[in-house]
C-alpha cells in the first residue's frame, strides 16, 4: 500500500510539473480581443540568421492574422491579457529537403515542385497578466515549415519558419479541440 502511495504520488507531480490548462480561450471567451504581450523574447541559437527582431515581426503577423479569435499585440503590460514568452531553441534549414510521403498525391506533387525545409523549434511560455499564474508551457514547441526551393534563402525561410510557428503556437495555445 506505501508503495502504491508513492507511486501515485510521483505520477502526479510528473503529470503536474507541466501542466497546461486546459481551454485556456474559456478563460478570455468573455473578451472582444485578447491583448497579448510578447515579452522576453530570447535566443539560444549562434549565427546571424536567428534574429528575435524577425521571430518578434513574425509572431505580431501571426497574432494579427486570426480570424476566429480577435488578437491584438500590445507593447506594455498593463494593456496586456496574456503575457507570452519565448526562446528560439533550434533552427534548421535544408535547402534541397528530401520529399515528405504523407500520401501518394501529396508525395508526388513534393517531387513534382522541389523543398526547402526549415525547422524552428521554441520553448512558449503563457502567464496571465493580471494575476501572473502559468497558464501554459510549451516546450520544444517544433514546426517544419515547407517552400518552393526555387529563391529560397536561409534568411527568408527563418521569416516564414517563425510566423509559421507562432501561427501554430496560437492554435495549439488558444483554440479548444474540435473534437473533446
Amino acid at each position: 500500500m506505501r508503495n502504491l502511495t508513492l507511486f501515485l504520488i510521483l505520477v502526479f507531480l510528473a503529470v503536474s510539473a507541466n501542466a497546461t490548462e486546459k481551454y485556456i480561450y474559456e478563460r478570455f471567451e468573455h473578451h472582444k480581443e485578447i491583448k497579448v504581450l510578447l515579452k522576453n523574447v530570447s535566443n539560444e541559437v549562434s549565427g546571424p540568421i536567428v534574429n528575435t527582431d524577425v521571430f518578434s515581426e513574425g509572431f505580431k503577423a501571426a497574432l494579427k492574422a486570426r480570424e476566429a479569435i480577435k488578437f491584438a499585440p500590445v507593447e506594455n503590460e498593463a494593456e496586456a491579457d496574456v503575457i507570452i514568452t519565448a526562446v528560439i531553441k533550434d533552427f534548421d534549414f535544408v535547402k534541397e529537403a528530401m520529399p515528405m510521403p504523407a500520401n501518394s498525391v501529396g508525395f508526388i506533387a513534393d517531387i513534382a515542385t522541389p523543398k526547402s525545409s526549415a525547422r524552428l523549434t521554441v520553448d512558449y511560455q503563457l502567464i496571465d497578466a493580471k494575476s501572473g499564474k502559468v497558464l501554459g508551457n510549451y516546450n520544444n514547441f517544433a514546426t517544419d515549415y515547407r517552400t518552393p526551393r526555387k529563391d529560397t534563402t536561409e534568411e527568408t525561410a527563418y521569416k516564414y519558419a517563425a510566423e509559421d510557428n507562432a501561427d501554430k503556437f496560437i492554435v495549439k495555445a488558444f483554440y479548444a479541440p474540435r473534437h473533446k
